[in-house]
């Protein structure tokens, strides 16, 4: 063989295993007690999750409190406003306004404990759903109403306090700034419920995706393959990204389209968006986190050591942090592509669709490899072996 050939065939044997080298996970900037849910501060600097009691991180996971304990089996909501100086958690005896130093400006135990927690795009409405009764606050922790609703579970409130839509058991309710009911959807299940900024309406009923018109009519609603466990939302509705029991993954955009799909394998428990729709997260019971890009690429992935029950990424796109049985912080800044497989497309947006199961992970806390990237590796070892015998053979 031709020496100057063979060594053309060996730097694209080297060329080619290199692109084709498994992609290793990306490893987070901290690990830290916690649990689910977990919330994060526009910019990253805080974490705020539930682990037993209330738990606030900063973004080097420098503990900075832990209190106010939850108690009781489902999750136990709160939030954080854009600038993480205030916190309100939804504890098992009420809920709880207070500040980073961790000082308490109020609170209100009437009604408890407290199933979720919404806070309006401009901060200055906080609504609750605790024992069936939907709540309307200020932020100085004035009650401006408060309202029966059997079943519900879900709550959400858009600027101005102008609808507050609470969701669970009887369907979607829709409330105005008096707390007048406006209108009711038909829907059964475990409901969630989002408002976005034009006041356009997100929920879902077991399967299915629905995007309602402020007056409560359907725009368009989507069959999913399983029941859905969560979904996510760009501010403006033009993307929103979904998880179900199937272990499937979508996005949608705002005409209700699926844009693509992947299948994970086993129940995806929380999904999230970046603001501009350019990064995706989700995690499930088989204990890894995916980050995404629009396009539906996978990232990476990372084997947590628990289910991954939340994932958040914050309003700036620069941080991610995920809630296990531990507390997972990632910076998002140097993600760059992988070559793992792309998601399939689906163009139709009610057609039901097959899901493919992909090999579950090897064990916790392990690196995650992609199979076929690994066989093409050995073969381009081997080619290399190949003709540096042969190169030894010449000589």
């Amino acid at each position: 063989m031709d020496r100057k050939f063979a060594s053309v065939i060996i730097m694209i044997l080297i060329a080619i295993s290199l692109i084709l080298e498994p992609v290793t996970a990306e490893k987070p900037l901290w690990i830290a007690a916690g649990g689910s849910p977990v919330e994060i501060s526009n910019n990253g600097d805080y974490v705020l999750c539930d682990g037993e009691i209330f738990y606030l991180y900063n973004s080097k996971g420098e503990k900075q409190w832990g209190g106010y304990g939850s108690g009781y089996d489902f999750p136990a909501p709160s939030k954080i406003t854009k600038d993480g100086n205030y916190f309100i958690l939804g504890t098992d005896s009420g809920i709880v306004y207070l500040d980073r130093s961790m000082k308490l400006y109020w609170k209100d135990s009437d009604f408890h404990p407290i199933q979720d927690i919404a806070l309006s795009p401009d901060e200055n409405y906080i609504a609750t759903v605790a024992e069936s009764e939907v709540s309307l606050y200020t932020p100085e922790g004035q009650l401006l109403w408060r309202k029966y609703n059997p079943g519900s579970k879900s709550v959400a409130v858009s600027s101005n306090g102008l609808m507050t839509v609470a969701s669970g058991g009887r369907g979607t309710i829709a409330y105005n700034q008096s707390g007048f009911q406006l209108w009711t959807s038909a829907g059964s299940g475990d409901n969630l419920v989002i408002t976005i900024p034009d006041s356009n309406i997100i929920t879902t009923s077991q399967y299915t995706l629905y995007f309602l018109h402020p007056s409560g009519l359907y725009l368009w609603k989507s069959l999913t393959s399983n029941i859905i466990r969560d979904f996510s939302s760009t501010p403006d509705g033009s993307y929103i990204v979904v998880g179900n029991e199937a272990g499937n993954i979508y996005l949608f955009n705002k005409s209700g389209n699926v844009l693509w799909k992947y299948n994970a394998g086993d129940w995806i428990n929380s999904v999230s968006i970046s603001p501009d729709g350019s990064i995706i997260a989700a995690g499930g019971n088989n204990k890894k986190l995916y980050v995404f890009n629009r396009d539906g690429r996978l990232l990476w992935d990372y084997a947590t050591e628990g289910l991954v029950k939340s994932v958040v990424i914050s309003a700036d796109g620069s941080s991610l942090v995920a809630g296990s049985d531990r507390i997972y912080y990632f910076s998002l800044q140097p993600i760059q592509s992988s070559s793992l497989a792309t998601p399939e497309i689906t163009p139709t947006r009610t057609q039901a669709v097959e899901t493919i199961t992909l090999p579950s992970t090897t064990g916790p806390m392990e690196t995650p490899t992609q199979k076929s990237g690994l066989r093409f590796s050995v073969l381009i070892a081997l080619g290399i072996s190949f003709v540096w015998i042969i190169l030894r053979r010449e000589k």
